[in-house]
């Protein structure tokens, strides 16, 4: 995968006619993207800073058993290739699962 710009950018693409897929770090805002080509032409392009949508069909979420105390075990699975955000509202806290790959 040949690497651009700096080292926490993912690249993906061969070559002519193909469309190149890459990864950028947030700060919560919009990032804008500026391509430079031929003599001195820019594109410029801000991201729609919305989230990837996933497949919910793709994830399953069980409730496997509770202890004493009330506390609750919980089972999810993720299969696809995002990595997801689960918040247990009675914590207001959030948990990351990781993507399946």
């Amino acid at each position: 995968m040949p690497k651009a710009g700096k080292a926490d950018e993912k690249w993906d693409g061969d070559g002519i006619f193909d469309y190149f897929f890459f990864e950028t770090k947030s700060d919560g805002g919009d990032n804008t993207l500026k391509i430079y080509f031929g003599d001195g032409q820019v594109e410029t392009k801000a991201s729609c800073n919305c989230v990837c949508p996933i497949d919910e069909s793709a994830i399953t979420l069980n409730s496997v058993c509770s202890e004493k105390n009330n506390k609750f075990k919980w089972e999810v699975l993720n299969s696809t290739d995002k990595k997801i955000w689960v918040k247990a509202s009675f914590q207001d806290r959030w948990y990351s699962i990781n993507a399946a790959n």
